[in-house]
């Protein structure tokens, strides 16, 4: 083998070296969303348990009834707050079973609403985030986090 024959094989190698490290990267994510998924189900559990609702009917039917609803807007909004640059408002869908983009940005701004302008809601959420080791801290109108007690 020539010299430039083994450079021409090295190069390929380093090549093909670069492009799996690249998939690697980018099925990381990935790896990390079955965590978040873990953590995104214990909250929905923690969640529909303080409704007394079952969590897979909360998260399977897109039914009106209040405390599906409340449940839901909790739960998106709580889930999008904590992993914010980790997971996209369709992964969160995803992990709710199926839910669109669209619904779970709307669910967010809803709480976001609710929490302001609903006396009712407000004292809920406080309380079951509460219970679930968070405080709401308020970041502007219609704008707020969730923070560890």
């Amino acid at each position: 083998m020539t010299h430039r024959e083994e450079q021409l094989i090295d190069e390929l190698t380093n090549e093909y070296r670069l492009k799996i490290t690249t998939m690697i990267t980018a099925l990381e994510p990935k790896e990390n969303l079955n965590n978040h998924f873990v953590e995104f189900n214990l909250h929905a559990k923690m969640i529909a348990a303080y409704f007394s609702v079952d969590p897979k009917i909360m998260l399977s039917t897109k039914t009106r009834k209040r405390d599906y609803v409340f449940g839901r807007a909790i739960l998106f909004w709580l889930t999008r707050k904590r992993l914010k640059n980790k997971v996209t408002f369709r992964e969160i869908g995803e992990m709710a079973g199926g839910f669109n983009h669209a619904t779970v940005i709307h669910s967010i701004g809803s709480f976001n609403s609710m929490y302001e302008y609903d006396g009712e809601f407000g004292l809920l959420a406080n309380d079951l985030l509460r219970t679930m080791g968070y405080k709401i801290v308020k970041e502007g109108k219609e704008n707020y986090h969730p923070e560890k007690l």
